[in-house]
Protein backbone atom coordinates (compact mmCIF):
# COMPACT_ATOMS: atom_id res chain seq x y z
CA UNK A 1 0.00 0.00 0.00
CA UNK A 2 2.80 2.41 0.86
CA UNK A 3 4.57 1.59 -2.39
CA UNK A 4 1.42 2.25 -4.43
CA UNK A 5 0.84 5.54 -2.63
CA UNK A 6 4.39 6.72 -3.23
CA UNK A 7 4.27 5.66 -6.88
CA UNK A 8 1.01 7.54 -7.34
CA UNK A 9 2.63 10.76 -6.18
CA UNK A 10 5.08 10.75 -9.07
CA UNK A 11 2.75 12.57 -11.44
CA UNK A 12 2.07 15.41 -9.01
CA UNK A 13 5.49 16.89 -8.37
CA UNK A 14 7.06 18.19 -11.58
CA UNK A 15 6.29 21.82 -12.42
CA UNK A 16 5.31 23.07 -15.87
CA UNK A 17 8.31 23.62 -18.12
CA UNK A 18 9.25 27.24 -18.61
CA UNK A 19 10.10 27.70 -22.29
CA UNK A 20 12.12 30.52 -23.84
CA UNK A 21 10.11 33.65 -24.56
CA UNK A 22 10.74 35.50 -27.81
CA UNK A 23 11.10 39.28 -27.73
CA UNK A 24 8.55 41.59 -29.35
CA UNK A 25 9.16 41.60 -33.11
CA UNK A 26 7.99 44.00 -35.83
CA UNK A 27 5.17 42.96 -38.13
CA UNK A 28 7.37 43.30 -41.22
CA UNK A 29 11.00 43.95 -42.07
CA UNK A 30 11.68 47.67 -42.53
CA UNK A 31 13.68 47.04 -45.72
CA UNK A 32 11.19 44.57 -47.25
CA UNK A 33 9.37 45.73 -50.31
CA UNK A 34 5.60 45.85 -49.79
CA UNK A 35 4.81 43.74 -52.85
CA UNK A 36 7.25 40.99 -52.02
CA UNK A 37 6.21 41.05 -48.38
CA UNK A 38 2.50 40.80 -49.16
CA UNK A 39 3.08 37.84 -51.46
CA UNK A 40 4.94 35.95 -48.75
CA UNK A 41 3.27 37.24 -45.59
CA UNK A 42 2.00 33.79 -44.67
CA UNK A 43 5.15 31.98 -45.75
CA UNK A 44 6.71 30.32 -42.68
CA UNK A 45 8.44 27.19 -43.94
CA UNK A 46 12.12 26.78 -44.79
CA UNK A 47 13.39 27.94 -48.18
CA UNK A 48 14.43 24.57 -49.47
CA UNK A 49 17.36 24.29 -51.90
CA UNK A 50 17.63 28.03 -52.46
CA UNK A 51 20.92 27.62 -54.33
CA UNK A 52 18.95 26.24 -57.30
CA UNK A 53 17.79 29.79 -58.03
CA UNK A 54 21.22 30.29 -59.63
CA UNK A 55 20.32 27.59 -62.19
CA UNK A 56 23.78 26.00 -62.14
CA UNK A 57 23.91 22.15 -62.18
CA UNK A 58 27.54 22.15 -61.05
CA UNK A 59 26.70 24.29 -58.03
CA UNK A 60 23.75 22.04 -57.17
CA UNK A 61 26.00 18.96 -57.22
CA UNK A 62 28.64 20.64 -55.04
CA UNK A 63 26.12 21.70 -52.38
CA UNK A 64 24.53 18.24 -52.25
CA UNK A 65 27.94 16.62 -51.92
CA UNK A 66 29.00 19.04 -49.18
CA UNK A 67 25.85 18.41 -47.15
CA UNK A 68 26.79 14.73 -47.06
CA UNK A 69 30.59 14.76 -46.87
CA UNK A 70 31.43 17.94 -44.96
CA UNK A 71 33.20 17.20 -41.68
CA UNK A 72 31.26 19.82 -39.70
CA UNK A 73 27.96 18.25 -40.75
CA UNK A 74 29.21 14.76 -39.99
CA UNK A 75 30.49 15.89 -36.57
CA UNK A 76 27.07 17.43 -35.85
CA UNK A 77 25.46 14.09 -36.67
CA UNK A 78 27.75 12.39 -34.17
CA UNK A 79 26.69 14.93 -31.54
CA UNK A 80 23.12 13.86 -32.22
CA UNK A 81 24.10 10.27 -31.55
CA UNK A 82 25.78 11.30 -28.31
CA UNK A 83 22.71 13.23 -27.20
CA UNK A 84 20.45 10.31 -28.07
CA UNK A 85 22.50 7.93 -25.95
CA UNK A 86 22.54 10.48 -23.14
CA UNK A 87 18.76 10.58 -23.29
CA UNK A 88 18.63 6.80 -22.98
CA UNK A 89 20.97 6.90 -19.99
CA UNK A 90 18.96 9.62 -18.27
CA UNK A 91 15.70 7.73 -18.81
CA UNK A 92 17.18 4.58 -17.28
CA UNK A 93 17.58 6.36 -13.92
CA UNK A 94 13.80 6.45 -13.41
CA UNK A 95 13.16 2.79 -14.27
CA UNK A 96 13.63 -0.27 -12.06
CA UNK A 97 17.00 -1.99 -12.23
CA UNK A 98 16.82 -5.80 -12.22
CA UNK A 99 19.81 -8.10 -12.03
CA UNK A 100 20.37 -11.85 -11.90
CA UNK A 101 23.16 -13.58 -9.97
CA UNK A 102 24.43 -17.06 -9.21
CA UNK A 103 26.65 -18.13 -6.31
CA UNK A 104 28.57 -21.42 -6.25
CA UNK A 105 29.53 -22.62 -2.73
CA UNK A 106 32.13 -25.27 -1.96
CA UNK A 107 33.54 -25.21 1.57
CA UNK A 108 35.64 -28.19 2.78
CA UNK A 109 37.84 -28.79 5.81
CA UNK A 110 40.01 -31.59 7.12
CA UNK A 111 38.36 -31.69 10.53
CA UNK A 112 37.10 -34.99 11.98
CA UNK A 113 33.45 -35.86 11.57
CA UNK A 114 32.63 -34.89 15.16
CA UNK A 115 34.01 -31.39 14.55
CA UNK A 116 32.19 -31.09 11.19
CA UNK A 117 28.88 -31.26 13.01
CA UNK A 118 29.49 -27.68 14.17
CA UNK A 119 31.40 -26.60 11.05
CA UNK A 120 30.09 -28.73 8.20
CA UNK A 121 31.37 -28.97 4.67
CA UNK A 122 29.00 -27.06 2.37
CA UNK A 123 28.38 -27.50 -1.34
CA UNK A 124 25.57 -25.64 -3.00
CA UNK A 125 24.18 -23.36 -5.68
CA UNK A 126 22.28 -20.10 -5.14
CA UNK A 127 20.29 -18.25 -7.79
CA UNK A 128 18.81 -14.84 -7.00
CA UNK A 129 17.24 -11.78 -8.61
CA UNK A 130 17.88 -8.23 -7.37
CA UNK A 131 15.51 -5.30 -7.78
CA UNK A 132 16.52 -1.67 -7.14
CA UNK A 133 14.25 1.26 -7.87
CA UNK A 134 14.41 4.92 -6.92
CA UNK A 135 10.87 6.23 -7.03
CA UNK A 136 10.70 9.56 -8.81
CA UNK A 137 8.29 11.11 -6.33
CA UNK A 138 9.51 14.72 -6.59
CA UNK A 139 9.95 14.67 -10.38
CA UNK A 140 13.71 15.14 -10.49
CA UNK A 141 14.22 12.08 -12.65
CA UNK A 142 11.53 13.10 -15.12
CA UNK A 143 13.01 16.59 -15.29
CA UNK A 144 16.41 15.11 -16.09
CA UNK A 145 14.91 12.85 -18.73
CA UNK A 146 13.08 15.80 -20.33
CA UNK A 147 16.30 17.84 -20.22
CA UNK A 148 18.14 15.08 -22.04
CA UNK A 149 15.37 15.00 -24.65
CA UNK A 150 15.74 18.78 -25.07
CA UNK A 151 19.49 18.33 -25.55
CA UNK A 152 18.73 15.74 -28.21
CA UNK A 153 16.44 18.16 -30.05
CA UNK A 154 19.06 20.90 -29.80
CA UNK A 155 21.67 18.56 -31.29
CA UNK A 156 19.36 17.73 -34.19
CA UNK A 157 18.89 21.42 -34.93
CA UNK A 158 22.68 21.67 -34.77
CA UNK A 159 22.81 19.41 -37.82
CA UNK A 160 20.45 21.78 -39.63
CA UNK A 161 22.62 24.72 -38.60
CA UNK A 162 25.74 23.02 -39.93
CA UNK A 163 23.97 22.31 -43.22
CA UNK A 164 22.91 25.93 -43.47
CA UNK A 165 26.44 27.24 -42.91
CA UNK A 166 28.05 24.72 -45.25
CA UNK A 167 25.62 25.27 -48.12
CA UNK A 168 26.06 29.05 -47.87
CA UNK A 169 29.84 28.81 -47.78
CA UNK A 170 29.90 26.47 -50.80
CA UNK A 171 27.78 28.90 -52.81
CA UNK A 172 29.90 31.83 -51.65
CA UNK A 173 33.16 30.18 -52.68
CA UNK A 174 31.67 29.01 -55.96
CA UNK A 175 30.41 32.50 -56.82
CA UNK A 176 33.82 33.97 -56.00
CA UNK A 177 35.57 31.34 -58.12
CA UNK A 178 33.36 31.76 -61.18
CA UNK A 179 33.59 35.54 -60.90
CA UNK A 180 37.39 35.36 -60.75
CA UNK A 181 37.40 33.15 -63.85
CA UNK A 182 35.15 35.58 -65.69
CA UNK A 183 37.23 38.56 -64.61
CA UNK A 184 40.39 36.77 -65.72
CA UNK A 185 38.86 36.24 -69.16
CA UNK A 186 37.99 39.92 -69.47
CA UNK A 187 41.36 41.07 -68.12
CA UNK A 188 43.08 38.76 -70.56
CA UNK A 189 41.20 40.46 -73.39
CA UNK A 190 42.16 43.87 -71.99
CA UNK A 191 45.77 42.67 -71.81
CA UNK A 192 45.67 41.64 -75.48
CA UNK A 193 44.14 45.00 -76.40
CA UNK A 194 46.89 46.87 -74.55
CA UNK A 195 49.48 44.81 -76.40
CA UNK A 196 47.90 45.88 -79.68
CA UNK A 197 47.89 49.53 -78.63
CA UNK A 198 51.52 49.25 -77.56
CA UNK A 199 52.50 47.80 -80.94
CA UNK A 200 50.72 50.59 -82.82
CA UNK A 201 52.30 53.23 -80.59
CA UNK A 202 55.73 51.72 -81.20
CA UNK A 203 55.27 52.20 -84.93
CA UNK A 204 54.11 55.75 -84.45
CA UNK A 205 57.11 56.53 -82.27
CA UNK A 206 59.32 55.27 -85.09
CA UNK A 207 57.46 57.48 -87.56
CA UNK A 208 57.58 60.47 -85.21
CA UNK A 209 53.81 60.61 -84.80
CA UNK A 210 53.82 59.74 -81.06
CA UNK A 211 56.07 60.37 -78.10
CA UNK A 212 58.02 57.90 -76.06
CA UNK A 213 55.97 59.01 -73.05
CA UNK A 214 52.79 57.64 -74.69
CA UNK A 215 54.54 54.33 -75.33
CA UNK A 216 55.81 54.09 -71.74
CA UNK A 217 52.31 54.79 -70.44
CA UNK A 218 50.91 52.00 -72.61
CA UNK A 219 53.52 49.55 -71.34
CA UNK A 220 52.74 50.49 -67.74
CA UNK A 221 49.04 49.85 -68.30
CA UNK A 222 49.80 46.48 -69.89
CA UNK A 223 51.91 45.41 -66.91
CA UNK A 224 49.15 46.49 -64.52
CA UNK A 225 46.69 44.24 -66.35
CA UNK A 226 49.19 41.36 -66.15
CA UNK A 227 49.56 41.90 -62.38
CA UNK A 228 45.79 41.77 -61.91
CA UNK A 229 45.69 38.49 -63.83
CA UNK A 230 48.24 36.97 -61.45
CA UNK A 231 46.14 37.95 -58.43
CA UNK A 232 43.01 36.45 -59.98
CA UNK A 233 44.86 33.19 -60.60
CA UNK A 234 45.81 33.02 -56.93
CA UNK A 235 42.23 33.76 -55.91
CA UNK A 236 40.97 30.88 -58.04
CA UNK A 237 43.39 28.49 -56.34
CA UNK A 238 42.24 29.66 -52.90
CA UNK A 239 38.56 29.18 -53.82
CA UNK A 240 39.16 25.71 -55.20
CA UNK A 241 41.04 24.72 -52.05
CA UNK A 242 38.22 26.08 -49.89
CA UNK A 243 35.65 24.13 -51.89
CA UNK A 244 37.71 20.95 -51.59
CA UNK A 245 37.81 21.35 -47.82
CA UNK A 246 34.06 22.00 -47.66
CA UNK A 247 33.53 18.79 -49.61
CA UNK A 248 35.65 16.82 -47.16
CA UNK A 249 38.64 16.54 -49.47
CA UNK A 250 42.22 17.68 -49.15
CA UNK A 251 43.07 21.14 -50.54
CA UNK A 252 44.38 20.81 -54.06
CA UNK A 253 42.26 17.75 -54.80
CA UNK A 254 40.94 17.52 -58.33
CA UNK A 255 37.20 18.24 -58.25
CA UNK A 256 35.67 16.35 -61.15
CA UNK A 257 32.57 18.55 -61.40
CA UNK A 258 34.47 21.84 -61.11
CA UNK A 259 35.99 22.40 -64.51
CA UNK A 260 37.16 25.94 -65.37
CA UNK A 261 34.37 28.11 -66.71
CA UNK A 262 36.65 29.50 -69.43
CA UNK A 263 40.09 27.89 -69.88
CA UNK A 264 42.87 30.42 -69.65
CA UNK A 265 45.22 30.48 -72.60
CA UNK A 266 48.70 29.25 -71.65
CA UNK A 267 50.23 32.26 -73.40
CA UNK A 268 47.85 34.77 -71.86
CA UNK A 269 50.69 37.04 -70.75
CA UNK A 270 52.99 36.43 -73.72
CA UNK A 271 53.67 39.50 -75.87
CA UNK A 272 51.95 39.50 -79.27
CA UNK A 273 54.22 39.96 -82.30
CA UNK A 274 53.72 43.29 -83.98
CA UNK A 275 53.22 41.62 -87.33
CA UNK A 276 50.35 39.53 -85.96
CA UNK A 277 48.71 42.65 -84.57
CA UNK A 278 49.20 44.98 -87.50
CA UNK A 279 48.78 42.57 -90.40
CA UNK A 280 46.11 40.22 -89.00
CA UNK A 281 43.36 42.13 -87.21
CA UNK A 282 41.50 38.84 -86.65
CA UNK A 283 43.90 38.13 -83.80
CA UNK A 284 41.69 40.40 -81.70
CA UNK A 285 38.38 38.76 -82.57
CA UNK A 286 38.03 37.47 -79.01
CA UNK A 287 38.37 41.04 -77.77
CA UNK A 288 35.61 42.19 -80.08
CA UNK A 289 33.38 39.29 -79.00
CA UNK A 290 33.81 40.06 -75.32
CA UNK A 291 33.58 43.81 -75.72
CA UNK A 292 30.41 43.80 -77.79
CA UNK A 293 28.52 41.09 -75.89
CA UNK A 294 25.34 42.48 -74.40
CA UNK A 295 23.31 39.39 -73.49
CA UNK A 296 22.60 38.07 -69.96
CA UNK A 297 25.34 35.51 -70.57
CA UNK A 298 27.84 38.34 -70.42
CA UNK A 299 28.12 37.61 -66.73
CA UNK A 300 28.12 34.46 -64.66
CA UNK A 301 25.03 34.70 -62.47
CA UNK A 302 21.58 35.97 -63.30
CA UNK A 303 19.51 37.93 -60.81
CA UNK A 304 17.89 35.37 -58.45
CA UNK A 305 15.32 37.94 -57.39
CA UNK A 306 14.02 38.60 -53.90
CA UNK A 307 13.06 35.48 -51.92
CA UNK A 308 9.82 35.38 -49.92
CA UNK A 309 10.76 36.81 -46.55
CA UNK A 310 7.51 36.37 -44.65
CA UNK A 311 7.11 37.98 -41.26
CA UNK A 312 9.99 38.26 -38.76
CA UNK A 313 8.13 35.88 -36.43
CA UNK A 314 8.56 33.11 -39.01
CA UNK A 315 12.29 33.09 -38.21
CA UNK A 316 11.44 31.35 -34.94
CA UNK A 317 10.73 28.25 -37.00
CA UNK A 318 13.08 28.85 -39.92
CA UNK A 319 16.39 29.52 -38.22
CA UNK A 320 18.20 26.48 -36.79
CA UNK A 321 20.22 28.63 -34.39
CA UNK A 322 17.02 30.07 -32.88
CA UNK A 323 15.55 26.60 -32.48
CA UNK A 324 18.76 25.34 -30.90
CA UNK A 325 18.88 28.31 -28.52
CA UNK A 326 15.26 27.67 -27.49
CA UNK A 327 15.90 24.00 -26.77
CA UNK A 328 19.02 24.92 -24.80
CA UNK A 329 17.05 27.34 -22.62
CA UNK A 330 14.44 24.66 -22.00
CA UNK A 331 17.10 22.09 -21.12
CA UNK A 332 18.68 24.44 -18.58
CA UNK A 333 15.29 25.15 -16.98
CA UNK A 334 14.66 21.42 -16.64
CA UNK A 335 18.07 20.98 -15.02
CA UNK A 336 17.06 23.64 -12.53
CA UNK A 337 13.92 21.67 -11.73
CA UNK A 338 16.06 18.59 -11.29
CA UNK A 339 18.28 20.48 -8.84
CA UNK A 340 15.17 21.71 -7.01
CA UNK A 341 13.86 18.16 -6.61
CA UNK A 342 17.21 17.12 -5.14
CA UNK A 343 16.42 19.24 -2.05
CA UNK A 344 13.51 16.95 -1.07
CA UNK A 345 13.28 13.33 0.09
CA UNK A 346 14.31 10.49 -2.17
CA UNK A 347 12.52 7.15 -1.95
CA UNK A 348 14.05 3.75 -2.71
CA UNK A 349 12.79 0.18 -3.00
CA UNK A 350 15.12 -2.83 -2.87
CA UNK A 351 14.13 -6.48 -3.11
CA UNK A 352 15.95 -9.81 -3.33
CA UNK A 353 14.42 -13.12 -4.43
CA UNK A 354 16.28 -16.38 -4.73
CA UNK A 355 16.60 -20.08 -4.10
CA UNK A 356 19.39 -22.43 -3.10
CA UNK A 357 20.27 -26.12 -3.04
CA UNK A 358 22.74 -27.19 -0.35
CA UNK A 359 24.70 -30.29 0.68
CA UNK A 360 25.91 -30.29 4.30
CA UNK A 361 28.58 -32.93 4.95
CA UNK A 362 27.45 -34.61 1.69
CA UNK A 363 23.86 -34.83 2.97
CA UNK A 364 21.49 -33.25 0.42
CA UNK A 365 18.82 -30.83 1.58
CA UNK A 366 15.66 -29.89 -0.28
CA UNK A 367 15.75 -26.62 -2.33
CA UNK A 368 15.14 -23.56 -0.18
CA UNK A 369 13.75 -20.20 -1.15
CA UNK A 370 14.58 -16.87 0.43
CA UNK A 371 13.55 -13.25 -0.12
CA UNK A 372 13.90 -9.81 1.36
CA UNK A 373 12.35 -6.42 0.68
CA UNK A 374 13.10 -2.95 1.97
CA UNK A 375 11.80 0.56 1.47
CA UNK A 376 13.87 3.59 2.40
CA UNK A 377 14.00 7.31 1.97
CA UNK A 378 16.73 9.90 2.24
CA UNK A 379 16.10 13.49 3.35
CA UNK A 380 18.88 16.10 3.30
CA UNK A 381 18.94 18.13 6.51
CA UNK A 382 22.19 20.07 6.58
CA UNK A 383 24.43 20.45 3.56
CA UNK A 384 25.85 23.92 4.07
CA UNK A 385 23.48 25.38 1.44
CA UNK A 386 25.01 23.31 -1.37
CA UNK A 387 21.75 22.09 -2.93
CA UNK A 388 20.13 25.52 -2.76
CA UNK A 389 23.21 27.04 -4.34
CA UNK A 390 23.13 24.49 -7.15
CA UNK A 391 19.52 25.40 -7.87
CA UNK A 392 20.27 29.13 -7.85
CA UNK A 393 23.21 28.55 -10.16
CA UNK A 394 20.93 26.68 -12.57
CA UNK A 395 18.37 29.50 -12.34
CA UNK A 396 21.05 32.04 -13.28
CA UNK A 397 22.06 29.83 -16.22
CA UNK A 398 18.41 29.69 -17.28
CA UNK A 399 18.10 33.48 -17.23
CA UNK A 400 21.33 33.77 -19.21
CA UNK A 401 20.01 31.28 -21.77
CA UNK A 402 16.82 33.34 -22.06
CA UNK A 403 18.87 36.47 -22.77
CA UNK A 404 20.92 34.60 -25.34
CA UNK A 405 17.74 33.34 -26.97
CA UNK A 406 16.33 36.86 -27.21
CA UNK A 407 19.62 38.14 -28.63
CA UNK A 408 19.68 35.30 -31.19
CA UNK A 409 16.16 36.21 -32.32
CA UNK A 410 16.91 39.93 -32.57
CA UNK A 411 20.18 39.28 -34.36
CA UNK A 412 18.38 37.08 -36.88
CA UNK A 413 15.86 39.84 -37.64
CA UNK A 414 18.71 42.35 -37.96
CA UNK A 415 20.61 40.05 -40.32
CA UNK A 416 17.57 39.61 -42.57
CA UNK A 417 16.80 43.33 -42.71
CA UNK A 418 20.45 44.24 -43.37
CA UNK A 419 20.69 41.57 -46.06
CA UNK A 420 17.52 42.92 -47.68
CA UNK A 421 19.00 46.42 -47.74
CA UNK A 422 22.26 45.08 -49.17
CA UNK A 423 20.53 43.08 -51.89
CA UNK A 424 18.22 45.94 -52.85
CA UNK A 425 21.23 48.25 -53.04
CA UNK A 426 23.22 45.82 -55.17
CA UNK A 427 20.30 45.32 -57.55
CA UNK A 428 19.91 49.08 -57.97
CA UNK A 429 23.67 49.47 -58.45
CA UNK A 430 23.64 46.72 -61.06
CA UNK A 431 21.07 48.60 -63.11
CA UNK A 432 23.35 51.65 -63.28
CA UNK A 433 26.39 49.53 -64.10
CA UNK A 434 24.48 47.78 -66.87
CA UNK A 435 23.38 51.12 -68.31
CA UNK A 436 26.99 52.32 -68.27
CA UNK A 437 28.01 49.13 -70.08
CA UNK A 438 25.31 49.69 -72.71
CA UNK A 439 26.50 53.26 -73.31
CA UNK A 440 30.07 52.04 -73.71
CA UNK A 441 28.89 49.49 -76.28
CA UNK A 442 27.03 52.18 -78.23
CA UNK A 443 30.19 54.33 -78.32
CA UNK A 444 32.26 51.33 -79.43
CA UNK A 445 29.93 50.50 -82.31
CA UNK A 446 30.00 54.10 -83.46
CA UNK A 447 33.77 54.27 -83.49
CA UNK A 448 33.92 50.90 -85.27
CA UNK A 449 31.70 52.30 -88.01
CA UNK A 450 33.91 55.39 -88.28
CA UNK A 451 37.04 53.23 -88.33
CA UNK A 452 35.69 51.21 -91.27
CA UNK A 453 35.25 54.49 -93.16
CA UNK A 454 38.79 55.50 -92.31
CA UNK A 455 37.82 58.45 -90.14
CA UNK A 456 39.24 56.97 -86.91
CA UNK A 457 42.55 55.19 -86.43
CA UNK A 458 43.06 51.82 -84.75
CA UNK A 459 44.19 53.31 -81.45
CA UNK A 460 40.85 55.01 -80.92
CA UNK A 461 38.97 51.82 -81.56
CA UNK A 462 41.22 49.89 -79.15
CA UNK A 463 40.68 52.50 -76.44
CA UNK A 464 36.90 52.15 -76.71
CA UNK A 465 37.22 48.37 -76.82
CA UNK A 466 39.03 48.47 -73.50
CA UNK A 467 36.39 50.84 -72.12
CA UNK A 468 33.69 48.35 -73.14
CA UNK A 469 35.66 45.49 -71.59
CA UNK A 470 36.10 47.46 -68.38
CA UNK A 471 32.34 48.07 -68.35
CA UNK A 472 31.79 44.33 -68.80
CA UNK A 473 34.20 43.79 -65.91
CA UNK A 474 32.09 46.08 -63.72
CA UNK A 475 28.95 44.18 -64.73
CA UNK A 476 30.54 40.85 -63.78
CA UNK A 477 31.72 42.28 -60.45
CA UNK A 478 28.23 43.66 -59.78
CA UNK A 479 26.65 40.29 -60.53
CA UNK A 480 29.05 38.70 -58.06
CA UNK A 481 28.28 41.13 -55.25
CA UNK A 482 24.57 40.83 -55.97
CA UNK A 483 24.80 37.02 -55.83
CA UNK A 484 26.75 37.16 -52.56
CA UNK A 485 24.13 39.50 -51.11
CA UNK A 486 21.45 36.99 -52.12
CA UNK A 487 23.42 34.22 -50.40
CA UNK A 488 23.58 36.32 -47.24
CA UNK A 489 19.81 36.92 -47.35
CA UNK A 490 18.94 33.27 -47.91
CA UNK A 491 21.18 32.26 -45.03
CA UNK A 492 19.69 34.93 -42.79
CA UNK A 493 16.23 33.59 -43.60
CA UNK A 494 17.37 30.13 -42.52
CA UNK A 495 16.91 28.29 -45.80
CA UNK A 496 18.63 25.19 -47.10
CA UNK A 497 18.59 22.47 -44.47
CA UNK A 498 16.91 19.12 -43.88
CA UNK A 499 14.16 19.31 -41.27
CA UNK A 500 15.25 17.42 -38.11
CA UNK A 501 11.85 15.76 -37.81
CA UNK A 502 12.46 14.00 -41.13
CA UNK A 503 15.92 12.45 -41.10
CA UNK A 504 18.01 13.55 -38.11
CA UNK A 505 20.58 10.78 -38.41
CA UNK A 506 20.57 9.93 -42.11
CA UNK A 507 22.04 13.17 -43.38
CA UNK A 508 25.20 11.41 -44.44
CA UNK A 509 23.38 8.97 -46.66
CA UNK A 510 24.93 6.04 -44.82
CA UNK A 511 24.15 3.80 -41.87
CA UNK A 512 25.71 4.95 -38.63
CA UNK A 513 27.24 2.13 -36.60
CA UNK A 514 26.05 1.83 -33.04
Amino acid sequence: MIVLLVAGLQGCSIAPVRTAVAPVLPVAYPQARPAADSQARDEAGPIDQWWRTFDDPVLNALVEQAQQANHDVRAAVQRVRQAREGSVQEASLTTPSIGLGTDLIDTRSGLPDIAKRGQPDVQGVRVHADLAWELDVMGGGRAGRAAAAADFSRARWGVAGAQLLVSGEVVRQYVTLRTAERQAQLLQAIHFSRQASEALLALRVQEGQASQLDLDRARNERESAAADLSLLAARQVACRNALALLLGEAPGSALAALQPLVPTAPDALAPLPQAAILQQRAALEDIHALATRQTPSAGVFADPGLPPTGQPASLLQRRPDIQAAGWQAQSIELRRQQAHADRYPRFFINALFGGERLNLNSIPFSPARYSSAAAAFSLPILDGGRRASVEQQAAASRDEAQMQYEQTVLRAVQEVDSALAQLNGERARQQHVTQARDLALVALRRVQALQREGEVDGLGELDLERAALAAQLSVADGESTRALAAVQLYQALGGGWVAPAEQPLSVLGRTESR
